[in-house]
């Protein structure tokens, strides 16, 4: 805790003696901007209709929409090509990306994902390893969940490339709940803020388990800081047990060329609008300048570091 507490300090120092802090109204000219989310299942959609709801009150000139998606990297990949101007991204496939050719950086760290990992309560697998021959979703082609998973089966002994190891369904979030439902998977994965609405809806139709993944966090962690052990409480699902998983960072990605004050502009409403986000999920509560500023190893945006910097505490 000392070492991360630390590491702040010194990031809000460092901010603190960059120039150029606008200190009156940008100037933001109109535009259009589409925030790429994921699922309308899952936090990423809903925390994007908190920002569009917000931009609309506070920049109404940039006529914010949603745009639906597979995840995470699907949305990396939009911002990158500028067909998103925003885009929800997990750490882990944000820092993949960093190593490639792409101009995309980060306006804040948002909020953290849990990887739950889903069974029927009267299933036989009890760990991550047991999944082995089993009919698993491992998430939606180009989300966050879906490299996520993999790594993960890969620590528990599982390679989910090798031929025969798994029956995998590439399915999202709202597919993958009802497949279990429906009796056509054994578990799916799903990367999300806690709670996630569609795992609360499944557990009110089937009798659901989450399956503890923290002994595997140590395996991931080699090379990958942004991985961390966190647990699910009960009254996340009302489960009766505590679960510890793999959480990884979200960020709000930007184009490195969105011009500065529209950067600025976008995170000031965006914190100043707290609780307009907070009304459309519980994980924007989380939001915060002392996390936000956290975004390794993706560099922030000018535009946020001159609000940081202005309301640094």
């Amino acid at each position: 805790m000392a070492v991360a507490v630390s590491a702040v300090v010194l990031t809000l120092a460092a901010l603190a003696v960059i120039p150029g802090a606008l200190d009156s109204e940008p100037d933001v000219p109109p535009d259009e901007l589409r925030i790429a989310t994921g699922s309308p299942n899952g936090v990423y959609y809903r925390y994007g209709e908190g920002i569009r709801d917000v931009l609309a009150q506070r920049l109404p000139q940039l006529r914010a929409r949603v745009v639906e998606t597979p995840g995470a990297g699907s949305n990396l990949e939009m911002v990158d090509a500028t067909t998103a101007e925003l885009g929800f991204v997990q750490a882990d496939i944000a820092a993949d990306f960093r190593a490639r050719d792409v101009r995309v950086v980060a306006l804040a760290r948002l909020y953290d994902d849990y990887l739950h990992v889903v069974v029927r309560a009267d299933s036989q697998v009890e760990t991550v390893a047991g999944l082995r021959g089993m009919r698993v979703s491992l998430g939606a082609v180009g989300s966050g969940t879906a490299v996520t998973a993999k790594r993960l089966l890969l620590a528990a002994g599982v390679d989910a490339e090798k031929p025969g190891e798994l029956n995998i369904s590439p399915l999202g979030l709202a597919e993958s709940a009802e497949a279990m439902e429906n009796g056509r998977i054994d578990a799916f994965f799903f990367s999300g803020g806690l709670p996630v609405e569609r795992i609360l809806t499944l557990k009110g139709r089937v009798p659901i388990r989450l399956l503890d993944t923290g002994e595997l966090v140590p395996k991931l962690r080699g090379g990958r800081p942004y991985y961390s052990a966190h647990v699910i409480p009960p009254s996340a699902y009302g489960l009766g047990e505590p679960v510890s998983t793999l959480a990884v960072p979200n960020y709000l990605m930007v184009r490195e060329d969105m011009p500065a004050d529209t950067a600025y502009a976008i995170i000031r409403a965006i914190f100043e609008g707290r609780e307009t986000l907070a009304a459309k999920h519980v994980a924007a509560e989380r939001l915060n300048v002392r996390a936000a500023i956290n975004t390794d190893p993706v560099p922030l945006h000018p535009g946020a570091v001159r609000y940081y910097r202005e309301i640094k505490p």
